[in-house]
C-alpha cells in the first residue's frame, strides 16, 4: 500500500498520523495541550478545527498579548487567553472580551 492510502486511512495507518501538532511551531503536542476554536467565517458550515499550543508557543503568545494590552479573541477560548484576559482587567461577552468597568467607590 502507498503512503497515499495509508494517509487516507487505509490498513497499515500509525497512530503517528493523529499526532497534535502545535499551531504556531509544528511541534507535537499531548491531547492534554491548550486549545482554543477561532472564530469561522459566515460561509463556514461547521466550526474551524481546534488550534492546540504547545507550552512554549503560549508563553510567547502570552507575552505578545501582554504587550498590546488586550486579549486575544476566540470561539472557544483557550485556558491561557482566559487566564490573561483576567490578568488584563478583561471579562467574557457573548462575542469576546471587554474592559472590566472601574467601580467608583
Amino acid at each position: 500500500m502507498d503512503a497515499a492510502a495509508r494517509a487516507a486511512g487505509g490498513e497499515g495507518m500509525s497512530e503517528y498520523c493523529w499526532r497534535l501538532r502545535c499551531a504556531i511551531c509544528g511541534k507535537f503536542v499531548s491531547y492534554d495541550a491548550d486549545f482554543c476554536v477561532r472564530w469561522g467565517r459566515s460561509g463556514d458550515s461547521e466550526p474551524p478545527d481546534p488550534d492546540y499550543y504547545c507550552q512554549k508557543c503560549v508563553e510567547s503568545e502570552k507575552e505578545f498579548y501582554r504587550k498590546q494590552g488586550r486579549p486575544p479573541s476566540s470561539y472557544r477560548p483557550s485556558n491561557w487567553e482566559a487566564d490573561l484576559a483576567h490578568e488584563l482587567g478583561y471579562e467574557r461577552a457573548p462575542y469576546g472580551w471587554v474592559k472590566k468597568e472601574e467601580r467608583e467607590e
